[in-house]
Formats: structure tokens, sequence, C-alpha cells
């Protein structure tokens, strides 16, 4: 007892244990903050496939006069594009904001005449799938499911009835 009471008034001692104790402080802090660039990482390759997939997208567009990609197409192309830059595909955007992206990339070009633009977004929007009640339904109890595969189980479920 009387080694202790002796040990922790010296300087260097007491010196020494500060200087442990602030370095761990030190390192836990700076984990938790270089924990949060992983993720804004993560973010940007997301960022970079939604901007790819609208890239290819855009130039199917300027080589035709129609957009002529089906949603099994566009789906194939949004899966390609999230195997190529490590993100997973439900982390990107959906269809629906693919397509709403291209309207707008569309609207924003101020080398296209009006008629033009318009004929373009009328195509592209036309890529999208209306909700029927049953699909709308169904999206509700499974959105893990893709739109497509939910319009096979509904004409498979209306067969059954």
């Amino acid at each position: 007892m009387d080694l202790i009471a002796e040990v922790i008034p010296n300087q260097w001692v007491t010196g020494i244990g500060a200087g442990i104790i602030s370095s761990i402080v030190a390192y836990l802090i700076a984990q938790r903050y270089l924990s949060w660039g992983g993720n804004k990482e993560y973010l940007r390759k997301v960022d970079t496939a939604n901007k790819d997939v609208i890239y290819a997208l855009r130039s199917i567009i300027s080589d035709e006069f129609k957009f002529n990609v089906t949603p099994e197409m566009l789906s194939s192309i949004i899966s390609a594009n999230s195997v190529k830059h490590g993100v997973d595909q439900k982390d990107m955007y959906s269809p629906d904001q693919f397509i709403d992206a291209l309207v707008k990339e569309v609207m924003d070009s101020n080398f296209l005449s009006v008629n033009t633009k318009m004929s373009y977004c009328t195509s592209i929007i036309s890529l999208k799938i209306p909700l029927t009640p049953e699909l709308e339904e169904l999206s509700t109890i499974a959105p893990s499911i893709k739109l497509s595969q939910q319009s096979q189980l509904i004409k498979l479920s209306s067969l059954l009835r």
C-alpha cells in the first residue's frame, strides 16, 4: 500500500498514464471518424453507378428517334452496373427514378427542338409500367420482388382462380 501511495504522486507515472489514456481516446475517436468515410465512399460508388446507367440510356436516346428499351433491358442495365461498381442494386435508383432522370436530361438539352423533346419524353415515359390495383397491392406486400416478377405472379394467380 505504501508503494502505491508513493508511485501515484510521481510526475513520471502520472504523465505516462495520462499519455496512454489520451492515446486510447484519440484512437477511438479516429476509428469512429474513419468509419464514416467508408460510408461516403460507398455512397460515391452508388452515385457513380446511377450516373453510368443514365449515361448508357442517354446514348440510346441519341442514336434513335424512338426509345426502344424494354423494362427487362432497363433492369439488366441497372443490375450490370450495380455489379460493376460493387454496390447493392436496392441502393440504386428504381427504374422509375431512372426514367424520371432521363426525362430531365432530355428536357435540359438546349440542342433539341421542343417537338423532338416531347417525342423523346413520350417514348421514355411509356417505359413506366402503370400499377394496376393488384400490382400495387403486391408491391406493398413484397417490395423486394421486381416489377416484372410481380406482374408474372399476378398472371399466375389469375390463372389459379
